[in-house]
């Protein structure tokens, strides 16, 4: 059947009049793309894509026209990634290039592209580097723009935003926290309607309870809980953010029961709360959504309904919950997209969980933690390395599960116990490379502090594995992958420079130099105030490139494992021989 034809010009401005009509309900959303697919007379976004790039294509290159058409196309690209996810780098850049060089000469038409261009990156970006390519156009963008001006605030909301997710693909605490400090400068902006500034109140409080649990601030994050119930008892019914904010709400408070119960020496109570709709409602509301967005909502909602099932011992709940995952496995095309990852992850913990704590039938739970296995293992290769934030999460999880199923499985077949406790020995020693990679990406000393004691926490229960095992030497390497991480970064951001000359890497020794002074180690901040040191010297998105250079390289020698001292702190009275040792665990009951 041919296409119909088309007029892009006037389908921008049907756009703009039914956006400026408010975006709040999920029918609001999927009337956008659907209007752009009607007149394309297409099925998916990336059929409709396809259709107008090749229509461009046959236009005279080089012209007025041409540019223009060009940076239509990439305004029009956002309302098709609601429907469908669709990365091609090469044929974007192409119209980029046409945009800037032939479109428009006026600063405002290019800085308004070249905006509305970056907002793609907000949908679906996952690679690091395509992120940092949009945060670039941004900031060179920005002097096209009139400070004050409304094209320059939504250029500097979307530059916010993007530091945000690259700092959660990434690690970097440090840019993660400055973004959302950026973003909360809009929070009483005129850039947006009253509507759009509740939603950006519930947006900026779900990022300041994720700070809230990094620190552990049980304080911080009750008053994030507030903020999010407050701004949910203003949201009408039907607004297209209430599914991901009610998942964040369950997910926060799962989280500060868990730092009471730790607090005081409990296991954590169940949620008693009646969720905020059946699984078949959660359905219904999601199917509203453009297809795109449904994976979004399958992601997040399905992980909640997950740890909600599973703190209340609900097997049914949790098989529900796993199927929304598989649902939005199935919608995803590309196995390499970020939420295929956490998908997976969270298949992964919840099948071993409802093995590990008895929430699944007596005759169910060996099948559960196969396949909790299986899921974790699949999801820990795709990470592929310690450059992933989710691999070292991953993998130590994973080394989890086989010492559990060691564990269960010798009560019924004692030969299955020590391949299952030798994997989780190798995969959890692995794993802690990733510890190394994340101290050093962390740009102040009280990032690097944090992130360092929980890979701490994480190294201890390695090391009592194997000195369970008897395989002390492992233990040692264990403890010594753990401890002095802090003080292991500063050190080695201090020779940086060096081992980027011997690679010929002289444009990031100039930027780190221009960076300014790694600053010394010092294991707290102000003694007086309590507050943190700030972070100095190179920030987390330099370092990322740094350390992936590094990383390609023979040059990184020691920058992934902490060098032994001299003499351990204290001898283990469990000692391979006579004249060996190594250094103690504390017990259980004792803080890292």
């Amino acid at each position: 059947m041919p296409y119909p034809p088309y007029d892009l010009h006037a389908l921008m401005y049907e756009l703009k009049e039914a956006a400026d009509g408010g975006m709040v309900d999920a029918r609001d959303l999927s009337r956008l793309t659907t209007l752009v697919l009607d007149r394309l007379g297409c099925a998916t976004g990336g059929e409709a894509f396809d259709r107008l790039y090749a229509d461009w294509r046959e236009l005279p290159r080089g012209t007025l026209m041409s540019g223009l058409r060009a940076g239509h196309i990439l305004a029009v690209l956002p309302m098709l990634r609601f429907d469908q996810t669709i990365s091609d780098p090469r044929r974007e850049e192409e119209l980029r290039r046409e945009a800037k060089e032939f479109g428009p000469a006026g600063n405002t038409w290019q800085g308004t592209i070249a905006t509305v261009s970056a907002s793609s990156g907000l949908q679906q970006m996952d690679d690091p580097a395509q992120l940092e390519s949009e945060i670039a156009r941004l900031e060179e963008a920005r002097p096209l723009l009139p400070p004050g001006s409304l094209q320059r605030e939504v250029l500097e909301y979307h530059h916010a935003g993007l530091r945000v997710h690259l700092a959660q693909l990434t690690g970097g605490e440090d840019d993660f926290d400055s973004a959302v400090e950026d973003l909360a400068r809009f929070s009483d902006s005129s850039l947006f309607t009253d509507e759009q500034r509740l939603a950006g109140a519930g947006q900026l409080a779900m990022f300041r309870t994720h700070q809230a649990m990094r620190r552990e601030d049980e304080e911080a994050l009750t008053e994030q809980i507030r903020v999010l119930e407050s701004v949910l008892d203003r949201f009408p019914p039907g607004h297209m953010d209430r599914l991901g904010l009610e998942a964040h709400l369950t997910n926060a408070g799962a989280a500060l029961e868990l730092l009471r119960a730790r607090r005081a020496g409990r296991m954590p109570g169940a949620d008693t709360s009646p969720g905020p709709a059946s699984p078949e409602e959660l359905r219904r509301r999601i199917a509203e959504l453009p297809r795109d967005a449904r994976i979004d909502r399958l992601t997040a909602l399905g992980g909640t309904r997950v740890s909600q099932a599973m703190m209340a011992r609900d097997h049914q709940g949790a098989l529900d919950a796993q199927q929304m995952l598989e649902d939005a496995l199935d919608l995803l095309d590309d196995p390499d997209d970020v939420r295929w990852i956490r998908s997976a992850f969270t298949l992964g913990m919840s099948h071993c969980g409802l093995a590990v704590w008895s929430a699944a039938p007596h005759r169910d739970r060996f099948r559960h933690l196969d396949q909790g296995i299986a899921w974790l293992r699949h999801t820990w290769r795709l990470a592929a390395g310690p450059e992933h934030p989710s691999w070292g999460s991953t993998g130590s999880a994973l080394a989890d599960a086989h010492r559990f199923s060691g564990d269960v499985a010798h009560l019924y077949d004692p030969s299955a116990k020590r391949p299952h406790h030798d994997e989780a020995q190798r995969i959890g020693l692995e794993s802690l490379k990733a510890a190394a990679w994340t101290v050093l990406l962390q740009s102040g000393t009280a990032h690097a502090a944090e992130t360092a004691r929980r890979a701490g926490e994480e190294a201890v229960s390695v090391a009592r594995w194997c000195l369970a095992d008897g395989a002390h030497a492992d233990a040692v390497r264990a403890l010594d992958a753990g401890r002095g991480l802090a003080l292991h970064a500063a050190t080695v951001a201090a020779t940086v420079p060096d081992m980027l000359n011997a690679l010929g890497r002289d444009d990031l020794v100039d930027e780190w130099r221009r960076a300014g002074t790694v600053p010394a180690y010092v294991p707290a901040g102000d003694p007086l105030t309590g507050a943190p040191p700030p972070p100095g010297g190179p920030g987390s998105r330099l370092r990322r490139r740094v350390l992936e250079a590094l990383a390609a390289s023979r040059c990184a020698g020691g920058c992934w494992t902490p060098r032994r001292p001299r003499r351990s702190p204290a001898p283990c009275a469990r000692s391979a021989t006579r004249h060996s040792s190594t250094s103690c665990p504390p017990p259980r009951s004792s803080p890292v």
